[in-house]
């Protein structure tokens, strides 16, 4: 709803983002959303990549909320299946130029929604890695590959995206920007 919101609040045409979303109605439930079907939900991120920007609330401490950009493949039952689809360089560009430039803080983060996971998924190759359980940040030793997204080469201490990898040409990297 939040799309459709956006463009035709209490019924009137508002045009405030570009996209058609009146197939989102708060009084039916959608059994599955197909990726053919994906842009009459969510906005196509100008990236590419089949990126689609939703919006998602964390449930770690503190709650926030989100806009994430990741590869959308469904929705079904309420749960979203997506993947990294940036490459560990546009990740990097997009953080540094307007946060921290580090995966794992401020108000860029490198997390994007799959499953049930209602906090998300670290970008980190796979899964949750990168994080310790319940999905906060870690500083463990984590070695880059290429298939990261952050790594710290191995050794104890901060994650940093990994662009010694490939020249960060991976494509391993989802992005979530906390609403401010």
């Amino acid at each position: 709803m939040f799309w459709s919101d956006l463009t035709y609040a209490n019924g009137m045409n508002l045009n405030m983002i570009e996209g058609s979303y009146t197939n989102a109605t708060p009084d039916v439930y959608i059994a599955t959303i197909y990726n053919t079907q994906l842009s009459e939900y969510f906005p196509a991120a100008k990236i590419g990549q089949n990126n689609y920007i939703y919006v998602y609330s964390g449930y770690w401490a503190p709650i926030d909320n989100y806009f994430g950009l990741s590869a959308v493949a469904t929705v079904s039952g309420g749960q979203m299946s997506s993947t990294p689809a940036l490459t560990v360089r546009q990740a990097y560009n997009i953080d540094a130029k307007i946060d921290d430039g580090l995966p794992q803080s401020g108000n860029v983060i490198a997390r994007y929604l799959n499953g049930s996971s209602g906090w998300g998924y670290w970008a980190a190759g796979g899964g949750n890695q990168g994080a310790t359980s319940g999905g906060h940040p870690t500083n463990s030793a984590t070695s880059g590959s290429s298939t990261t997204c952050y790594d710290n080469n191995g050794v104890t201490g901060i994650q940093r995206y990994s662009l010694a990898q490939n020249n960060g040409g991976g494509i391993n990297c989802a992005l979530s920007f906390k609403f401010q």
